[in-house]
Parts: C-alpha cells; sequence; structure tokens
C-alpha cells in the first residue's frame, strides 16, 4: 500500500503539470492587460511599460513560465499583482471556507442522496421508488445558482429564517455561522444529492439480486439489517466512485455559489483575479483547487479497500 500511495503522488506530478500550463496558455490568450488594469485607463504609454517591466510581463511566455514553475518549487506562489500581497497567504486565508462549503455540502448530500436511493431500491415501483426517482432527476438538471437564488427567496426574503448573503466566522458566532453556511451548502450539494441517489438506487437494485442478501433473508434476518448492513456497503463502491468524482465538480460549483451568497472563499478570490487579470493568483488557486482534487481521487482509490477487503493495490 504505501509504494502505491508514493506512485500515485509521482504521478500527480505531470497531471498538476498539464492542468497548470493549459491555465497559463489560457490566461496568456485572454484580452486585457494587467498594466492597464492596475494603472487604469489614464495611464501613459511609459507607465504602462514600466509596470509591465517590473511584473516581468515584457518577457517570453517559457520564461514567465519558468520563473512561477521555479518559485512554486520553492514553495513561492509570487505575489498578487493588484494587493502585493503573497498569493499562498490570499489563499491560506480563504481555502478553509471554500472546503468548509464543501465538505458540508458533500456530507449533507452523501447523507440525503445515498438514503433516498437504498430507500427507493428496497421499495422498487413503488410510489415512494418514482417520488425519489423525479427528485433526483430535478436535482441533477437544477442549475446550482438558479436553486442558490431560489433558497434566497424562500429562506431570506419570504420567511427571514436565513441571511440572504454574507460570512460569520465560526470563532465570533457559532450560531450565525451555521446561518450563514447552510444555503450554500444546500445549493452546491443538491446535484451531487441527486447523482448519488441515482447511482445508490442502481448499485443497491444490483446487489440485493445478489446470493448472500438471499441467504441473509433466508436466515430469517431484519429486512433493515439486510439492507443496511449487508447490502449497503458492498453497493457503495460506484456511489463513493461518484461521489470522489465529483467533488471537483462541487469546488468548480463553489464559483458560483459564492457569487450569489457574497461568500469570502477561494472562488469569490479566483473570479476577482480573473477580471482584474491578476495572473499569479488565479495560477495559484488552480494549482491548489487542482491538488485537492487529485488528492480527493487518491483518497478515494484508498477507501476501496476499506469497502471490499478483497481489493489489494500491488505493492
Amino acid at each position: 500500500m504505501p509504494k502505491y500511495v508514493l506512485r500515485r503522488l509521482v504521478a500527480m506530478v505531470p497531471v498538476l503539470l498539464g492542468v497548470v500550463v493549459a491555465v497559463f496558455v489560457m490566461i496568456k490568450l485572454a484580452p486585457g492587460d494587467p498594466a492597464a488594469a492596475l494603472l487604469g485607463v489614464q495611464a501613459t504609454p511609459a507607465e504602462l511599460v514600466r509596470v509591465r517591466h517590473a511584473m516581468g510581463l515584457d518577457r517570453t511566455w517559457p520564461e514567465q513560465f519558468a520563473i512561477w514553475l521555479l518559485g512554486v518549487l520553492h514553495g513561492d506562489l509570487g505575489a498578487s499583482y493588484i494587493s502585493k500581497k503573497p498569493v499562498s497567504e490570499l489563499i491560506l486565508a480563504r481555502l478553509p471556507v471554500t472546503v468548509e462549503l464543501a465538505v458540508i455540502g458533500t456530507v449533507l448530500a452523501a447523507l440525503v442522496g445515498i438514503s433516498a436511493g437504498v430507500l427507493s431500491a428496497a421499495k422498487r415501483y413503488t410510489r415512494l421508488d418514482y417520488t425519489v426517482t423525479t427528485l433526483a432527476l430535478f436535482g441533477v438538471s437544477m442549475p446550482t445558482f438558479w436553486f442558490g437564488i431560489l433558497l434566497i427567496l424562500l429562506f431570506s426574503l419570504y420567511l427571514g429564517w436565513l441571511p440572504a448573503s454574507g460570512f460569520v466566522p465560526l470563532a465570533r458566532d457559532p450560531a450565525r455561522h451555521f446561518q450563514t453556511v447552510l444555503m450554500p451548502s444546500l445549493a452546491l450539494g443538491v446535484f451531487l444529492a441527486g447523482s448519488l441517489a441515482r447511482f445508490s438506487r442502481n448499485s443497491m437494485v444490483e446487489t440485493l439480486s445478489l446470493g448472500y442478501v438471499q441467504t441473509a433473508r433466508a436466515k430469517g434476518l431484519a429486512n433493515s439489517t439486510v439492507l443496511w448492513v449487508h447490502a449497503l456497503r458492498n453497493s457503495l463502491i460506484p456511489t463513493v466512485t461518484v461521489l470522489g468524482s465529483q467533488f471537483g465538480a462541487l469546488l468548480g460549483g463553489a464559483v458560483i455559489v459564492e457569487q450569489v451568497f457574497a461568500y469570502p472563499g477561494v472562488g469569490t478570490l479566483l473570479l476577482t483575479a480573473i477580471s482584474q487579470r491578476d495572473y499569479p493568483v488565479v495560477e495559484g488557486v488552480t494549482l491548489v483547487v487542482a491538488t485537492l482534487v487529485v488528492l480527493t481521487n487518491l483518497v478515494v482509490d484508498l477507501a476501496y479497500t476499506w469497502l471490499d477487503p478483497r481489493i489489494h493495490y500491488a505493492t
């Protein structure tokens, strides 16, 4: 197992390198000039030349990328063109907010989606099954930003239960913090909940038809024991695969959700950096998010060995 993990970590390097190269090329091809965005429309040509030289933008693309990559290898993601602060400092200040949002959204989606899928499989072709299937399709098809706006209209404007936007740190006011994080988490997790419900239902239907489940029922075990103890664990492998693969989509969805709810996370930082042509921040955020996604996929692969002890990774 340790050798397998080490190989996977080494294999991360070309993946992350490919991601940052693609992002670097795309932001360079995008219209706009960071120097002009920083100085404004009143800047003179001489001032633009001076600022572009200070930013290193007068170098060739390979030189700019090599300088940035060398800094990354030394633990330096560069400095923001706009705020002049280190990019790592900006990301570390925002990353816990986004990770908390994604984790809570994932937990809520897993609890709702997997439970609904299991119950739907246990009550196949009943009204409950059709209801769960319809709601799952609704969740998968619904745009995240639209559902977030509906939540604001219902719980903030109509009922007045939750704040429409903003963020309160946990250390300052735990109750208020929960209120500010609840709606963004629900908006972020609705798509994943729908996907998990569909996959867990299909996987559970297949598992319930296997011989060992029929044997457990023949022994007189309670239906709930057969369902939640014997069948659920073996049906979770496809569901966990979906859960891991969709975590990256959740981080991507956080960019939109954070804008809807004025949430001060990495998504807001990324969109602001893109609009301001703040290239070091865009590259740094992309690298960090890509690393989180790749590590999540590794954790999912390792979880297979716990779900099914028959699975072993070659050393």
